[in-house]
């Protein structure tokens, strides 16, 4: 068994693993530039924002336009309070169900939803905390899983979500389980730090 089977074969059992159907999107934008590419995601969003999963380039899109949600009945589209709203095959959708070769427009954007008879597999943690954050439920032990796998990393970690969701408190768990640990954690309140000074606070 090679070095990079027995590292496989390690993350494997480190996980419980979930099978989710994969499915194609295939964007045109404004400029009529083509593009397509496979996704196995439980929760897209789309929209013009960098850091949303499916950037749009596109100023008629809102920051974050819709999203997509796999459930067991089937894919689900929900408009996020867009400002110019979402369509599918003509018709203005806030909470409705694809179908294959549903056309989505956001924007100027027009977007073919594909679903494959193919699958992948995501992990699930088997624990039902991570830190002082705790959860059982599928999405949340989905969320632990890759939270494991980004605290062993050396990547930059953004995270988003709205006020009062616990943002502070997963990134003192990434930090509790990374291995930088035993350094301190500096919490930097932008929000309080005037505009003209936030350049020199951080960079000196």
């Amino acid at each position: 068994m090679t070095q990079i089977t027995k590292l496989a074969a390690t993350i494997r059992n480190q996980f419980d693993w979930r099978k989710v159907q994969v499915y194609r999107l295939h964007i045109t934008g404004p400029d009529g530039e083509a593009t397509r590419q496979e996704y196995a995601k439980r929760s897209l969003r789309v929209g013009s924002r960098e850091g949303t999963d499916v950037v749009l380039a596109d100023n008629t899109v809102s920051r974050i336009h819709f999203e997509i949600i796999a459930e067991p009945g089937g894919y689900r589209l929900r408009d996020l309070g867009s400002s110019n709203g979402t369509f599918i095959d003509g018709y203005r959708a806030i909470d409705v169900y694809l179908k294959p070769g549903s056309r989505i427009h956001a924007g100027h954007t027009e977007i073919i939803f594909e679903p494959l008879v193919t699958e992948a597999e995501l992990p699930l943690s088997r624990e039902e905390r991570f830190g002082p954050l705790v959860g059982r439920s599928q999405a949340m032990r989905e969320l632990f899983a890759t939270l494991a796998r980004v605290a062993k990393s050396d990547a930059t970690v953004l995270v988003e979500a709205e006020t009062g969701t616990g943002k502070e408190l997963l990134a003192k768990a990434i930090h509790e389980a990374s291995d930088r640990s035993g350094g301190p954690l500096v919490v930097f309140d932008a929000a309080s730090v005037p505009r003209d000074l936030i350049e020199s606070q951080l960079f000196g």
